[in-house]
Order: structure tokens, then sequence, then C-alpha cells
């Protein structure tokens, strides 16, 4: 794959990938239903619970390599880290709480009115939930019949947050989303370790424990180490015995 963003080949593979997560969520909602009839039905068997959970995982891992390998061919402005934000003054404010979109409370029956979002990351392993997750399960076995029913509430969310990413609409927003993001990661790493050419190198530390003092070859009587710390006597040969 060529690094240039202008390559058609760049393009066309980004093209593919983005038809690829259409199709696979058009799969997905012709096999399991799409996110209102899950919200209207409440609950699923738990057969076709668990193919649907591998389904998700495997198209949200999908989506997030797509629109990684899409904002990294998109070129940003440099971010600004200590930017501090203004209100626009040329929007009026709204008259009541309720004209504000987020403010408005969700329709059970209108999916673009649900407050879901997608998330770059996934959630980190941590052992110390995975073990209370397996006491809680010998306190209470699970029950492995694919006939028993299983709420799908989470899902119909985290299809219709794959819906308004994979849209045309939504696609363009939630991929410059994500490479400012980068471009404000990566900024903020420079600053953290910068690189700094001209600076001296440091002498390297010595070897030797701090309590012993190396020896020089030019050192005098007084600085160089002795071998005794008993005070030996000059010899003198005036009080030699010649005996």
């Amino acid at each position: 794959m060529s690094t240039t963003p202008q390559s058609p080949d760049r393009a066309t593979r980004l093209a593919s990938l983005w038809k690829e997560c259409i199709a696979s969520w058009r799969d997905m909602v012709l096999s399991y239903g799409r996110a209102i009839d899950l919200m209207r039905w409440g609950k699923m068997r738990a057969l076709e619970h668990r193919g649907l959970g591998h389904w998700l995982r495997d198209l949200e891992a999908l989506v997030r390599r797509t629109i990684t390998s899409d904002a990294l061919t998109r070129m940003v402005p440099p971010p600004k880290l200590h930017r501090r934000k203004r209100t626009d003054k040329r929007k009026a404010p709204p008259a009541s709480p309720g004209d504000t979109p987020r403010a408005r409370a969700p329709d059970p029956t209108d999916p673009t009115t649900w407050r879901v979002s997608f998330r770059m990351t996934t959630r980190e392993y941590d052992p110390a939930l995975e073990r209370a997750r397996k006491r809680s399960r010998r306190k209470r076995p699970r029950n492995y019949d694919p006939e028993i029913r299983r709420p799908c509430l989470g899902y119909a969310f985290r299809i219709e947050a794959l819906r308004r990413v994979v849209s045309i609409s939504g696609r363009e927003a939630y991929v410059m989303r994500y490479a400012r993001r980068m471009a404000r990661l990566d900024e903020a790493a420079s600053l953290r370790n910068p690189i700094q050419l001209d600076a001296p190198i440091a002498d390297p530390p010595p070897r030797d424990p701090p309590d012993h003092r190396p020896i020089q070859l030019n050192a005098t009587a007084e600085d160089a180490p002795r071998a005794n710390p008993i005070e030996i006597p000059p010899w003198n040969a005036k009080h030699v015995d010649p005996g």
C-alpha cells in the first residue's frame, strides 16, 4: 500500500473496506433484525443472542480498522492543545432546554433520537473483574439452554451506532474526529518527550561504588589512597641496626 494520501490504490482499498462494512451491516440486520425490532422485542433466544454478539464484535473491529485507515490519509491542521473554548455568538441560545437536541427525550420508536456512540477503543481486560465474574457464576450456574430468552437492548444500541458510522452522511464526521484525535495525541507525545538534537552528551556514570575512589596516574601522595590505614613511620638508614 502506498503512503501518499492521493494514491488511487489507497482510495480504492478504502472504498472497498467501507463497502464491506456496509454489506456486513446489511447482512447482520437481515439475519437478526433491525435495531428498532430488537428494541421492540426486548429479548431474543440465547442461540441467536450468541450469534449476534459474535457478528457485532467482528463488525466493530472491521469498522475501527477502516476508520483508522481512512483517518491516516486525512490532512488536519496542527492542533492547539491550550486553546480556550469560546462560545459562538452568532448562534442564538435555545429558548428552552427542550429545544436542544441533547436535552430531548429519546423516542423508543425512532432510532435517530437514541443517545448512542461508537467507541474506537475496546474494553481492557481486568483480571480482578474476571475473577469476580467467575465467583458469581459459581453461585448461580449459567443456563446453557438455547431456548432461554436473553435481553437484546444493548445490541440494538450498538447496531444503531454502527449504522451512523457506516452511513455516507455520518462517515466523514467520525473519520475527521478520529484524525484530529490522533493529531492531538501525536502533538502531546512530542511535547512530553521532545527530541533535543543539540543537547550535550552526558558523561556515563562511574562503574565503581561511591565509597571507592579511582586511582589517578598523576595523583600526589596525599590524594592517592593508602594501602594500609595504619601510619607507618618513614624508614631511615641511620636507625637501622647493622648487626
